[in-house]
């Protein structure tokens, strides 16, 4: 590991030791430095993801807002331009989810967050006259999480779902 770290990540000290005992005890305190400079790099990408997303999406919803006042031959740059907005969403909540904090997690109920977003993918089903089948369990499910990326995340799956279908299928929901 330490190997790998000296060539991937960072320039470490070189361990000047003369035992065994203190050899190790350099090793551990090269890993422990190693880690805290990786997390650090890890939260400065999280940021600049979250700034890079910020900036692609304010120009795409500003085309997207003087197309729909203009309504004229706009299908294929909206087609693009929702495309390319809807990316840049995905992405800031994805680096959202990466920097949320999990003491800030709260109970949810499951079993109604499924149905929610069963509910949310309903157009997109009738769209391909696909039948979305619940098989969820009657009650609460109860977790610790974030309402509104778990949503998301059982939303993207449902719609992922219908996206693939074959027109006319069923897409079963099972919980």
């Amino acid at each position: 590991e330490l190997s790998y770290l000296k060539q991937n990540l960072i320039d470490l000290p070189a361990s000047k030791t003369t035992s065994n005992f203190d050899s190790f005890n350099a090793q551990i305190e090269q890993v422990r430095s190693a880690s805290q400079q990786l997390r650090f790099l890890q939260n400065d990408r999280k940021e600049m993801l979250a700034f890079i997303s910020h900036d692609l999406r304010a120009p795409i919803a500003s085309a997207l807002l003087a197309l729909e006042e203009n309504k004229t031959d706009k299908s294929r740059l909206h087609a693009s331009l929702t495309q390319a907005h809807t990316l840049a969403e995905d992405f800031l909540q994805a680096s959202r989810a990466e920097m949320i904090d999990s003491t800030k997690f709260r109970e949810i109920d499951f079993a109604s967050l499924t149905h929610q977003a069963v509910d949310d993918a309903y157009e997109a089903a009738k769209k391909k006259n696909i039948i979305l089948q619940r098989e969820i369990l009657d009650g609460q499910v109860w977790l610790n999480g974030n309402f509104g990326l778990l949503q998301r995340a059982v939303l993207n799956l449902i719609l992922n779902a219908i996206k693939f279908s074959p027109e006319n299928a069923a897409v079963k929901i099972k919980l």
